[in-house]
């Protein structure tokens, strides 16, 4: 069983379990260096990539696609255990945007966002 589950979608604010007791805004998760992260597809869902622009907390980095191809809706992942103590911002993009009209000036794809904050060990601190 993993210590964080976040659950996303390519529409909704991510929801992480257990829920955190701080409202933040993104949404944030929060989970010890060497813990475990299981990412779920939504239902309902278009296949998405989660991605970590200013750096992965994870022992194996890259995206981590769920839906699509491969028709993972679960992925797992463990926090590096020398992974800074420090909040993670991530994005949810879709795997296949809309493709752009010729002439138009197209809308971005729609993004959603949300932070993994890693702890060095529990508790969590409060924010």
């Amino acid at each position: 069983m993993a210590d964080l589950t976040i659950t996303v979608s390519d529409r909704d604010e991510p929801v992480f379990s257990p829920a955190s007791e701080n409202l933040t805004t993104p949404p944030r998760g929060y989970v010890r260096q060497g813990g475990s992260v299981e990412f779920v597809l939504a239902s309902g869902s278009a296949p998405v990539n989660v991605t970590f622009p200013k750096g992965s907390p994870f022992s194996q980095t890259g995206p981590i696609q769920l839906g699509g191809p491969a028709q993972q809706s679960t992925q797992d992942k463990t926090v590096a255990s020398q992974a800074p103590a420090s909040s993670y911002s991530f994005v949810v993009t879709l795997q296949n945007p809309p493709p752009k009209h010729h002439g138009e000036d197209p809308e971005p794809p729609s993004t959603v966002s949300g932070d993994l904050e890693v702890t060095p060990d529990f508790p969590f601190p409060e924010t």
